[in-house]
């Protein structure tokens, strides 16, 4: 396993654990809780995405520290800005 694999692997599990708690309550949402069941409509996704949007940002905001070799998922994917955009032609 290559060094850059395990630092990807070791973060996501420190952040698996340190955002359990959060993800446990959030699961307990009734927004969440209609999604686990698939009982949501187009506009409770519109919202989830919308709120979702600071969290990428976030992310995308220290991508620049992130590994850029051709293994690399962060380097080979499309941004999140990117993806916003065409969610503006998401039927309504």
């Amino acid at each position: 396993m290559t060094a850059g694999v395990q630092n990807r692997t070791a973060l996501a599990a420190r952040l698996r654990e340190e955002t359990r708690t959060v993800h446990e309550e959030a699961e307990q949402t009734p927004l969440m809780a209609r999604l686990i069941k698939g009982d949501v409509d187009r506009d409770d996704l519109r919202g989830l995405t919308r709120q979702l949007v600071a969290v990428y940002e976030a992310l995308e905001g220290h991508r620049a520290r992130w590994p850029t070799n051709r293994t690399s998922r962060a380097s080979t994917r499309p941004s999140w800005s990117a993806s916003r955009r065409s969610a503006s032609t998401w039927p309504r």
